[in-house]
């Protein structure tokens, strides 16, 4: 967790997330914000084995109007269970300030990506979302490409590198962007696409017209 002001960060220990959630929205005694407030940035990723929680966390830390998080990262953290990806759904669909979220390499499945992409489809401030390293396939690919054309919708990054992801995904994408999708960005290496979910090559350009006979003179 990173305070802009202070630049000073806390490594919360996975039996001590729910204390941290209390201690984060607890207004001081004399009055003013609660410290949650003032946080514009929430980095749990790579938590060695796992952190126990961290899911749940998130969903109570975003859930309230005094949230003003922007950037969120739980990369690694290898908790994302269907209902704790659920959980962090509903507390988005109540969210109105984040930016960013960063979900690689938490296990995440085509079910828990469904769970997910309602939430992506109606925020209004969410712009970029990654999910590289997680085995949604085609059908969580599907759900987040259905998401993107809710007119709710301001995501403009999407990455999904490593996820499984076939020729039904980019099918799937290419009708997102054929309905107006406001994807600028899109990340899909490493994954199984072949020649037959790829765009086709525009065709050749055809030659100039041979320039008319010379009459006679």
């Amino acid at each position: 967790l990173h305070k802009p002001e202070s630049g000073a960060a806390l490594e919360p220990a996975a039996d001590d997330l729910v204390s941290l959630t209390a201690a984060l929205k607890r207004k001081p005694p004399g009055g003013g914000d609660a410290p949650v407030a003032s946080l514009r940035e929430v980095d749990l990723g790579q938590s060695g084995g796992g952190l126990r929680g961290a899911f749940e966390f998130v969903a109570a830390l975003l859930a309230g109007e005094e949230c003003r998080v922007q950037k969120l990262a739980l990369s690694g953290v290898r908790s994302a269970s269907v209902e704790a990806l659920a959980a962090l759904g509903a507390a988005l669909d109540g969210n109105r300030h984040l930016e960013q979220l960063s979900l690689g390499c938490n296990f995440i499945s085509a079910e828990g990506c469904r769970a997910l992409a309602a939430a992506v489809a109606s925020h209004p401030a969410l712009r970029s979302l990654s999910l590289e390293h997680n085995p949604i396939q085609d059908s969580g690919a599907a759900a987040l490409s259905a998401a993107l054309c809710g007119r709710g919708s301001r995501l403009t990054s999407l990455s999904l590198p490593f996820t499984g992801a076939k020729d039904g995904a980019c099918r799937a994408l290419a009708d997102a962007l054929a309905a107006g999708a406001p994807l600028a960005s899109l990340d899909l290496g490493g994954n199984l696409v072949t020649a037959g979910g790829a765009p086709p090559p525009p065709p050749p350009p055809r030659p100039p017209p041979p320039p008319p006979p010379r009459r006679p003179t």
